[in-house]
């Protein structure tokens, strides 16, 4: 699952909080990962100090090409990191892969 962006029309909004909460939630009961985006892109305004307008487009709510480029290698390697230990296990058993 992935999470909401983390834009100024999502902070507008009073549902993002619980909205959040009940995706980690669904995940938790289905067993499946969420990539925190909302988190990711937190980091980029308030840690790195990246403005708004560097990662969304002027709707204040879509992210633009660079948001989805970072966003996109972020997520490749957190997809990387949660097979890995299966890909590792699965040749372990078959060493020819």
């Amino acid at each position: 699952l992935l999470d909401l962006q983390y834009t100024p029309a999502m902070l507008s909004k009073e549902s993002t909080g619980p909205m959040l909460g009940l995706i980690d939630a669904q995940g938790r009961k289905n067993q499946i990962n969420v990539f925190h985006r909302f988190e990711l892109m937190k980091h980029w305004h308030q840690s790195q100090h990246i403005a708004f307008d560097a990662f969304s487009v002027e709707d204040g709510l879509h992210m633009n090409d660079w948001g989805y480029d970072c966003l996109a290698r972020h997520f490749a390697a957190a997809l990387g990191d949660a097979i890995a230990p299966a890909k590792v296990a699965s040749t372990q058993q078959n060493p020819h892969f």
